[in-house]
Order: C-alpha cells, then sequence, then structure tokens
C-alpha cells in the first residue's frame, strides 16, 4: 500500500490548519478527535448521506478515498496559494479509482466541489477570507479516508 492515504491526510490536517486562523469555520480536528477516540471500529464517521463504514487498509473502497483524497489535497494545496483553477478542480475527481468509493461518502465529494468552485480565480487574500467551507469539505473527505481505511 502506497504512503498516499497518510499524505493527503497531511495535507488536509494542514489546510485546517492554515485556515482556522483566518476563517470562522469550525476547525474538523475536532471531528477526526471524537472520531479517533471511539473505541469501536464498528463506529461509523456520519457523511452526507449517512454513515461511513470502514473497509480496511487494504480494500478497494480506502484505494478510491485516497485517491479523492489526493484530489482534494491537489485543490487545496492550490487553496493556500490563491491558485484555485477550473483545470485543477476538474481533474481532482478523475482517478479512476474514484469509482469504487462507497456511496455514502460521495457526498463528501460534491459538497467539495462545491466549495472550491467560488474560489476559482481569486487571489490569494480573497480566497483565504473565504477558504473556510473548502476547509470544512476537506475535514470531511479526510475523516471519510480515517473510517473507510480502517
Amino acid at each position: 500500500m502506497s504512503r498516499t492515504p497518510l499524505l493527503a491526510v497531511a495535507a488536509l490536517v494542514i489546510l485546517s490548519a492554515c485556515s482556522s486562523s483566518t476563517s470562522a469555520a469550525p476547525s474538523p480536528s475536532s471531528t477526526a478527535a471524537t472520531s479517533a477516540s471511539s473505541p469501536s471500529r464498528s463506529t461509523a464517521t456520519a457523511g452526507a448521506s449517512g454513515p461511513i463504514k470502514p473497509y480496511g487498509i487494504a480494500s478497494k473502497e480506502c484505494r478510491a478515498v485516497s485517491a479523492a483524497g489526493k484530489g482534494a489535497s491537489d485543490v487545496s494545496t492550490e487553496a493556500l496559494s490563491g491558485k484555485v483553477t477550473q483545470k485543477t478542480l476538474d481533474a481532482a475527481f478523475t482517478a479512476p479509482e474514484i469509482q469504487d468509493l462507497p456511496a455514502d461518502a460521495r457526498p463528501l465529494l460534491v459538497a467539495f466541489t462545491a466549495a472550491a468552485t467560488p474560489l476559482i480565480g481569486l487571489s490569494p487574500d480573497a480566497t483565504m477570507a473565504k477558504i473556510g467551507p473548502l476547509s470544512e469539505a476537506s475535514g470531511k473527505i479526510s475523516q471519510a479516508l480515517i473510517t473507510i481505511c480502517s
């Protein structure tokens, strides 16, 4: 298994940390801490359409959410530099593995895209002033990655 899940989580956590000082959006780390402290593996993360279930680190679902995390990370990295483009957003979730993403996690990609779209073409300062929803959506994808891959 590659290090893609860990790298994607790290990038999304960095986005969350960077935006917390510039945005009033809630930090996704509080959600991660709550879920991470749960002693039961069967406890599912709440997704947009219901609970997201764990599948294991070697599962195709984990590879799918890792690809989604990488795509979100690519967009988030551009957001931090104020360089979000439609091309990057269009490419974010095109990896072939995405087709194996569990149905209950798919709405998270829609929410991320909706949060990133208003940032296209903004200056770095304008992007940072409006990055809260993207940070929140990134945090939810990150939490889904942690849950699905556990």
